[in-house]
């Protein structure tokens, strides 16, 4: 039998069962959203989003964890991307997770040691992302656009085109950057603005995303 299978049979009676749904809900909101498309001849503007950048998930320890090298190479990147964004006159968005809901919340507490779970002080943006004057914004799936106001704040200041650079590159960033595609937007991911706990899995990863229409770049110099 299945462990599935397993799980789910004792899902009235006991942790097992829990565990088993909240890993199936986990994996339900872990894919790209898709909404209304735009028009990019009408969108002349550009955008930065800066993805998950707090130190719940930045500063994660033990399995899972990115080095404090490949961290502190990543910010620096990112902190280059602000100030190229501030320079060019163009919008720097800070999309921040926050876990909703049980399952997703019990999910990340057997995975992520709780990272991302409200109440926690690591919610904020990373005191070293030097990211200047922002629009804040809260999701609580994996794809920034599951959250309403990112397609509008797009919207009302004309954007068609974005950039990402945060984490994880395998997973929110490659989420956001397909629901950003699936929905009419120029995608451009910044390799060197982009943490990967298995960077392996983000190399082979990439072909996919060209395929479906999303630009990897070098990032600015940092």
């Amino acid at each position: 039998m299945e462990p599935w299978i397993i799980a789910a049979a004792g899902f009235g009676a006991g942790a097992a069962g829990m565990i088993w749904y909240a890993a199936r809900s986990l994996s339900a909101i872990s894919q790209p959203t898709s909404g209304p498309a735009i028009d990019p001849s009408t969108r002349p503007a550009r955008a930065l989003l800066l993805i998950d950048l707090q130190p719940d998930f930045t500063r994660r320890t033990g399995k899972g964890a990115y080095s404090q090298a490949d961290r502190a190479r990543t910010i620096a990147h990112v902190n280059a991307l602000a100030a190229e964004a501030r320079q060019l006159g163009e919008p720097v968005i800070v999309l921040r997770h926050i876990w909703r809901g049980w399952p997703a919340r019990l999910a990340a507490r057997l995975a992520l040691g709780g990272a991302g779970n409200p109440g926690r002080t690591g919610l904020a943006l990373d005191p070293d992302i030097q990211s200047g004057e922002v629009v804040d914004i809260v999701k609580h799936l994996g794809d920034g656009f599951s959250a309403p106001d990112l397609s509008a704040h797009l919207e009302r200041l004309k954007v068609g085109s974005v950039r990402l650079a945060g984490l994880d590159a395998c997973h929110c960033v490659q989420l956001t950057a397909r629901g950003a595609a699936a929905r009419g937007y120029k995608v451009e991911i910044l390799d060197e603005a982009v943490l990967a706990s298995v960077p392996a899995d983000w190399q082979a990863l990439q072909p996919k995303l060209i395929a479906e229409g999303i630009r990897i770049s070098a990032a600015p110099v940092a």
